[in-house]
């Protein structure tokens, strides 16, 4: 296989970045990319000048930094509450132009990161009026894909870590986006925030009480500041949890009992019934 054609393959697998450019005009174009891997690739938008952008379509997250917020947003352009890093400032960019890119902050100071992946997110995800602790479980989300800039702009490579939570981080927005999706007209009046009812189980099957029982958004499930506790005790016991994709587990006696990945509001109800593995 030569050179060259490996070159095209390479950038042709960054394609969801553009508009339908054939292979030929994509290699004309060589975005350089400080990152990239099987999920995303990072650019920084200094790197996207020239006329031959200014009419190619980008969607992705932009992280811009040391600026003042911009006072009016292109349609295809809206910023995401997350916690932010220093003067960072987070936008979700949606079928949108170079020169759109560029009017949240000057592109000296900005990045974008392009999932390798056609789905567009439902902008809903990103409503200011949801519920703070929803809108929050966002924040995080953004705040695991905008760590690979981090480690690309200083010229390595963002760690396995790194490169999980931020693919893990996707598959959260993509599962809130197709929560709001499947709920149709009807999700303007539903709350994302489904009560998880969780009972704590010994092997035989017998409710074991008195268990704490804890969750974690997937993409943070390695982090132990981020995990949270129901209020009470089992069995069984209630939390109202954001929808979106969980690692769940109990602890009984100070043992941890084995993790399992909930998908809460994947049956689209109000309700989620979890049985937990009681150590």
């Amino acid at each position: 296989m030569s050179r060259f054609f490996v070159l095209v393959v390479c950038v042709w697998i960054i394609a969801g970045a553009f508009a339908a450019d054939s292979p030929a005009q994509i290699e004309q174009m060589k975005p350089q990319v400080l990152f990239e891997n099987q999920d995303f690739a990072v650019i920084p938008l200094s790197r996207l000048r020239g006329q031959r952008f200014e009419d190619r379509l980008f969607s992705g997250l932009i992280v811009s930094r040391g600026h003042s917020e911009a006072s009016t947003l292109p349609r295809e352009v809206w910023e995401v509450s997350s916690p932010r890093l220093g003067s960072e400032r987070y936008y979700w960019a949606e079928s949108a132009r170079r020169n759109q890119l560029t009017a949240v902050g000057p592109s000296e100071s900005g990045f974008l990161i392009v999932p390798k992946t056609t789905k567009p997110l439902s902008r809903k995800i990103f409503a200011s009026d949801l519920p703070d602790v929803f809108r929050q479980s966002v924040g995080l989300d953004i705040q695991s894909i905008a760590s690979l800039v981090a480690e690309s702009e200083s010229g390595k490579r963002p760690g396995q870590i790194q490169q999980d939570r931020a693919r893990a981080g996707l598959e959260d927005l993509s599962f809130k986006s197709d929560w709001f999706s499947s709920n149709g007209a009807n999700s303007a009046r539903l709350s994302p925030l489904v009560d998880v009812v969780a009972r704590t189980l010994g092997r035989t099957g017998v409710v074991v009480q008195h268990c704490t029982v804890w969750y974690v958004a997937l993409a943070w499930a390695d982090d132990k500041s981020h995990w949270m506790r129901f209020n009470q005790f089992s069995s069984p016991t209630s939390q109202s949890i954001p929808v979106g994709l969980y690692e769940m587990w109990a602890n009984h006696d100070g043992r941890d009992g084995t993790k399992s990945k909930v998908g809460v509001g994947d049956d689209l109800k109000p309700r989620k019934h979890v049985d937990l593995d009681a150590p």
